[in-house]
């Protein structure tokens, strides 16, 4: 064979094995480095307050017209890199309102012209434990119950 054979023949080699790497070629899962989130929480430019006792409040205008607010849009975590990124979300009254698991909070018709509160409950579940709480409060009728607010302190 002569030299210029051979070296074109080593080129294509080179070539097919580069291509066959980078379309195949994937390290195991095992040896990605699995990144956990370092924070989960409600971003603070969707709460309208924090009680005296730490307690993240939302209010929510709760009409007959407007029973639903999706609360996974106003969540965080760090780092960005975080490997699995899922989250559960709970309510403390499922019989007042639903969440679903991308975080679609639905109150009960039967509760729109209520005072609302929901005391609904974020998590990781990617090993971290990290978790966040926050209170939603029907809008219309914050002022007029006594039963958490008593004055400058919320009894919740």
């Amino acid at each position: 064979m002569s030299k210029k054979v051979s070296l074109m023949l080593s080129i294509v080699v080179a070539l097919f094995g580069i291509i066959f790497v980078s379309v195949y070629g994937k390290l195991p899962e095992n040896l990605y480095p699995k990144i956990y989130m370092k924070e989960l929480y409600f971003q603070d430019q969707y709460v309208d307050e924090v009680s005296k006792n730490g307690n993240k409040i939302i209010y929510f205008d709760v009409s007959q017209d407007n029973l639903s607010i999706n609360l996974y849009n106003m969540v965080a975590y760090a780092p960005l890199d975080t490997t699995d990124i899922t989250i559960s979300f709970s309510v403390d009254k499922p019989e007042m309102a639903t969440i679903t698991r991308t975080g679609m909070l639905t109150i009960g018709e039967a509760q729109w012209r209520k005072f609302v509160v929901i005391e609904v409950t974020i998590k990781s579940m990617d090993g971290s434990e990290l978790s966040d709480k926050v209170m939603i409060v029907n809008q219309n009728q914050k002022d007029n119950n006594h039963e958490i607010y008593d004055g400058d302190d919320w009894i919740i």
